[in-house]
């Protein structure tokens, strides 16, 4: 039969250390947390940008993404077909834009996840399909290209 005494020097013999960047995490001082603040922003700016390029210059080039152009969809103006106006283009991007940024603030990010919900399920009740970042750029999702 083992005694508590036993017990304590087995646990004490497994003792468990927390994890290398737990304990550099636990040990960095306040300017240390805000240089790693800055490091992701910088991060978070750069992927923001990429994104925007990326996204507008597809939309403004050939009025898709490659997902879309695979599946066969573009986007257009409401009022008119062709391609799509660099403001468009950046215009249907502002709500994921502003989603993206708001939601890197804490228990902001909870309230984000609704609008980014919202602006998922809004199509399926949408007479034209739009969803929120369409209806704000005055944009929708058509199939087939777009006359250039």
């Amino acid at each position: 039969m083992a005694t508590a005494a036993a017990h304590a020097g087995h646990d004490a013999h497994h003792d468990h250390k927390p994890s290398f960047f737990a304990r550099w995490f636990l040990s960095t001082n306040h300017k240390d947390i805000g240089t790693l603040y800055l490091i992701f922003a910088i991060f978070a700016g750069i992927s923001i940008v990429l994104g925007l390029i990326y996204h507008v210059g597809f939309l403004r080039a050939r009025n898709a993404t490659p997902g879309k152009m695979m599946l066969g969809l573009s986007v257009r103006r409401v009022d008119q077909p062709g391609r799509l106006a660099v403001g468009t283009a950046f215009m249907r991007m502002l709500l994921p834009l502003s989603v993206g940024v708001f939601s890197l603030i804490p228990l902001v990010s909870y309230l984000v996840f609704f609008v980014t919900l919202a602006d998922l399920i809004w199509p399926a009740k949408d007479p034209r399909r739009q969803a929120l970042h369409d209806k704000i750029a005055g944009t929708q999702v058509v199939r087939g290209r777009q006359p250039r």
